[in-house]
C-alpha cells in the first residue's frame, strides 16, 4: 500500500513541497530523521552518526555483522552504537586508529561512497540505463578513484541527479537537503514498496497535496524489508503497528521467517524519469561487487579525500625577494667589523626552480622539496654572483587528528643548503649547512582549486661550514626552517594539474655563543605542474 507522506510535518519546510514530502516519508521510515521533532534543517550538515543510522535503516534485519567492532570514542549505551557497529562491521563505513569520530561532518564524496557500498552489498537490481549523455563532473580528475566511484553512483545506480556535465564539489560537507535527495533515490532501489510514494512526491513538485490519500497500489510479489528504528532498542513486532502509522492507511510488514533467508532479488524496475518500459535499454554490464569478506578491514569511505597523497610537482618562478643576513660582528665572515655578508636579490630577473613531491604507503610516507635561487648579486664592492640551493627531505607519519579541509603529518627532517659563487671580493665563497631534527607538514584546502601547504623544521644541531677566500671556517648552530606555499589550479588534464604557485621560505639559525641570528627569506611566484 502506498504510504501517505503528510503524516509528519516539519515547520521549516513549505507544506506540500517535494522536500517536505520526501523528508516526512524518510523520517517516518527512520531513514533520515529531522534535526529535531519539528524542524528538518535543510542547510545543516550531516554527521557520521546520522549517516550510520541512515545506512542501518536501509539494511535488511537479517544482515548480521560478521564481527562486532568496538570504537574507543563510542561509550557503551550510546544511542547510535548498534547502527555504527552494523555498518562498520559490514564495511559500509570505517574509522581510523580505533575511533569512529561520529560528530565529524560527512563530505559529499563520503556519502556517495557509503551508499554505493550499501547498494553493492544488498545486490539490488539497478535501474535501466539513462538515455542521452552519461553523467560526469568537471572538478573530479578523469580516471581517478573518485571519478570511477561517481560514474558508478551517477550512471549505474543513478542516485545522483543533475546536468550531464557539472561540478560535484566532492570535499564539501553534504547538507541534509543534499543527503535527502541521495537517500530517497537509494531507498527506491532497496525498498521497492517506497518507489511509488517517492515518485509521487518528486513528481508533485510544489503543488499542494490532495485532500485524500493516494489510492492503494498493488502489493509487490516479494516481501519488503523491515526498516529498523532510528535509535536502537527493542525490535519492533511486525504484528503491532507503530504509533507513527496512521489508521486510514495501515502498513503491511512481511513477517520474517525464523531463520534469516535472503530475500528474492527484485525484478528490474523503471524509475520515475523513464516514461515507457519499452524505451528502456538493458541494464549496464558491470556487476555489483561481492559481499565483503569477514577479514576485510574497515576503511574511511573517502577514496579521494586524502590531502596528503602521492604527488609530484615541478615549476619555475620569479624570485620576488631574497635576503641572507649574517650579523656584522661575527668573526665567521671577516675580522673587519665593517664587512657584512648581507646578500639581497631584487626582482625582476631571478629564477627559482621548484621541484618535489610526497610518497605514501598507508600512514607512512616521505616528502622532498628542492628550491634554487640564481643569480644573487651581493651588495659589496666588486661583489659576486651566487647560487643558493636548498633541499629538504622528510620522513613523516600522518597524524590521526584531521578535519574535512586539512590534514597533518609529523616526523623527522634533514636540511641541506649550499651557497656557492665567485667574484672579485672576499666573498669568493662556498657555504654548506646540514641540519637534522623534527619536522611537520600541514595541508589545507579552503577551496577545491586552492591548496595551502605549510612545513616546519627544527634543527637542534645544525652544522655550517664556510670557505671564504683562503680561510675555512665551521660552527655549530641551532636552526629551524618554515615554508608556506599556495597552489591555485588553472587546468586539469587527466591526473595532471597546471597551477600557479606562491611560496615563502624562511630559516633562522643562531650561534651557541649568542653572537647573533642569521635569517634567510625567499619569496617566489611562478607556474608549474603537479602530477
Amino acid at each position: 500500500m502506498a504510504l501517505p507522506v503528510w503524516g509528519a510535518v516539519f515547520s521549516d519546510l513549505s507544506a506540500g513541497s517535494t522536500t517536505a514530502r520526501l523528508a516526512a516519508l524518510l523520517a517516518r521510515r527512520g531513514v533520515l530523521n529531522g534535526a529535531s521533532e519539528t524542524e528538518f534543517a535543510t542547510t545543516s550538515t550531516l554527521d557520521r552518526y546520522e549517516l550510520a543510522e541512515s545506512l542501518n535503516a536501509l539494511l535488511d534485519p537479517g544482515d548480521s555483522p560478521f564481527n562486532v567492532i568496538a570504537w574507543s570514542d563510542i561509550p557503551p549505551g550510546h544511542p547510535a552504537m548498534n547502527a555504527v557497529s552494523r555498518v562498520t562491521s559490514l564495511n559500509l563505513m570505517g574509522g581510523e586508529h580505533g575511533r569512529f569520530e561520529g560528530l565529524r561532518r560527512v563530505t559529499r564524496l563520503e556519502c556517495v561512497a557509503s551508499l554505493a557500498r550499501l547498494l553493492d552489498y544488498r545486490a539490488v537490481s539497478p535501474p535501466p540505463r539513462r538515455h542521452g549523455l552519461v553523467m560526469s563532473f568537471s572538478d573530479v580528475s578523469a580516471g581517478s578513484d573518485a571519478a570511477r566511484l561517481l560514474d558508478r553512483a551517477g550512471n549505474f545506480w543513478q542516485i545522483l541527479d543533475g546536468p550531464a556535465r557539472s561540478r560535484f564539489r566532492p570535499f564539501e560537507r553534504i547538507t541534509r537537503l543534499e543527503a535527502l535527495d541521495m537517500l530517497a533515490r537509494a531507498t527506491m532501489l532497496v525498498d521497492p514498496s517506497l518507489e511509488a510514494p517517492i515518485k509521487e512526491a518528486i513528481a508533485a513538485g510544489d503543488k499542494p497535496l490532495s485532500a485524500s490519500p493516494s489510492p492503494p497500489q498493488p502489493t509487490p510479489p516479494y516481501p519488503r524489508p523491515t526498516m529498523l528504528p532510528r535509535w536502537p532498542g527493542a525490535t519492533p513486532s511486525p504484528s503491532t503497528p507503530t504509533p507513527e502509522t496512521p489508521a486510514p492507511t495501515p502498513v503491511v510488514v512481511a513477517t520474517p521467517p525464523s531463520s534469516p533467508t535472503p530475500s528474492p532479488e527484485p525484478t528490474p524496475r523503471h524509475p520515475f524519469w523513464v516514461t515507457s518500459a519499452t524505451e528502456s535499454p538493458s541494464p549496464p554490464s558491470p556487476e555489483p561487487s561481492p559481499v565483503p569478506s569477514p577479514s576485510a578491514p574497515p576503511n574511511s569511505g573517502a577514496p579521494a579525500g586524502e590531502l596528503l597523497a602521492n604527488k609530484g610537482r615541478f615549476g619555475l618562478g620569479m624570485v620576488l625577494y631574497f635576503r641572507d643576513g649574517v650579523p656584522a660582528d661575527t668573526t665567521l665572515v671577516s675580522s673587519d667589523p665593517t664587512d657584512k655578508s648581507d646578500l639581497q636579490a631584487v626582482a625582476p630577473g631571478y629564477l627559482n626552480l621548484d621541484a618535489g613531491g610526497t610518497l605514501w604507503a598507508g600512514p607512512w610516507g616521505g616528502a622532498l622539496g628542492l628550491t634554487t635561487v640564481f643569480p644573487i648579486q651581493t651588495s659589496l664592492p666588486g661583489g659576486a654572483q651566487l647560487a643558493d640551493v636548498t633541499l629538504h627531505v622528510e620522513g613523516l607519519y600522518k597524524l590521526p587528528a584531521r578535519g574535512e579541509t586539512w590534514q597533518a603529518a609529523g616526523g623527522l627532517g634533514v636540511l641541506e643548503r649550499y651557497l656557492n659563487g665567485a667574484g672579485s671580493g672576499y666573498l669568493t665563497t662556498s657555504k654548506n649547512e646540514i641540519g637534522f631534527g623534527p619536522a611537520g607538514l600541514l595541508a589545507f584546502q579552503p577551496l577545491p582549486v586552492l591548496t595551502v601547504t605549510t612545513g616546519l623544521q627544527i634543527y637542534p644541531l645544525e652544522f655550517q661550514s664556510y670557505s671564504l677566500g683562503t680561510r675555512d671556517l665551521s660552527a655549530m648552530r641551532f636552526g629551524g626552517g618554515w615554508q608556506i606555499a599556495g597552489d591555485y589550479t588553472l587546468l586539469k588534464v587527466g591526473d595532471a594539474v597546471l597551477l600557479v604557485r606562491v611560496a615563502y621560505l624562511g630559516s633562522l639559525s643562531s650561534l651557541f655563543d649568542g653572537s647573533g641570528l642569521q635569517t634567510v627569506h625567499t619569496l617566489t611566484l611562478g607556474a608549474g605542474g603537479r602530477f
